[in-house]
């Protein structure tokens, strides 16, 4: 829907591509929540719940900095990015949890704001080659 508004630009196709995106991360949120339940901690300890976690944050980001600058032209980028990484977390589902020897309250804390530093890497990429084009 974001690629069609590129070319088309009519507003009901940007209002459809935001509700998707709200409703995917939404959905990608409970995932997420059920995730954790399941667990007994938060999902970050297998690489498919890492990327599903990296899709989540860099997805929240678009939204926030759309509201803010209303540049949906980052999407175009970001799309392919995000699809790559939701089929790569599809794939590897079955992998099995990283035993962690040393459990402290400070590796579940590093390990979400390490996967956002790195969706803030990515988003700031694509924004630089957005911007560079």
């Amino acid at each position: 829907l974001f690629l069609f508004y590129y070319f088309k630009s009519k507003k009901i196709v940007i209002i459809l591509s935001l509700f998707s995106t709200l409703t995917g991360i939404l959905l990608n949120f409970i995932f997420i929540v059920v995730r954790w339940k399941e667990l007994g901690f938060f999902p970050t300890v297998t690489f498919s719940d890492s990327l599903i976690f990296l899709t989540f944050i860099i997805a929240v980001m678009f939204i926030f900095f759309y509201c803010i600058y209303k540049n949906i032209y980052i999407f175009i980028f970001i799309l392919p990015f995000l699809s790559i990484l939701i089929i790569i977390a599809l794939i590897l589902s079955t992998s099995s949890a990283i035993k962690i020897e040393k459990d402290s309250l400070l590796l579940y804390i590093h390990l979400p704001f390490s996967i956002t530093g790195t969706a803030f890497f990515f988003l700031s990429a694509f924004a630089g080659i957005m911007y560079l084009i």
